[in-house]
């Protein structure tokens, strides 16, 4: 009869041993819930500081080396003494010139893409040239 005793208290005792061990890691989880969450309001509160991207993908770099690789494309491209200038001023310029309103849009969209594509290749090189280093 004692042996009984004796079993039944430890197999007792192991049980509320894993209550505690249970009960200790629900505390634990219950803890990275709450971080989880404040983080979640972190990122929110970024991402609407962010500017609306359009679609686009955006990644966060440097804007120095930003700033070096925009110009060296400019150069690259011949245009490093243009300046960019309004949708009202090109409008006003291409009448001017006599040219039909949206008459060179396939161009100006060909160009962008070129212009994006080449800026693309120029950040992986960036970004592969700063790795190597």
């Amino acid at each position: 009869m004692d042996t009984e005793i004796v079993d039944t208290t430890i197999a007792v005792q192991e049980l509320a041993d894993k209550v505690l061990r249970l009960e200790k890691k629900v505390a634990d989880l219950r803890q990275l819930e709450q971080e989880v969450a404040g983080l979640r309001q972190e990122l929110d509160a970024l991402r609407r500081q962010m500017p609306p991207t359009n679609g686009a993908k955006i990644r966060f770099v440097d804007q120095e080396s930003l700033n070096r690789l925009v110009d060296k494309l400019f150069a690259d491209l011949g245009v490093e003494e243009v300046k960019p200038i309004g949708a009202e001023a090109l409008q006003k310029m291409m009448a001017d010139e006599g040219l039909k309103p949206n008459e060179l849009s396939q161009g100006i969209i060909a160009a962008r893409t070129e212009t994006g594509s080449a800026l693309r290749q120029l950040l992986e090189v960036d970004q592969q040239s700063s790795a190597q280093q």
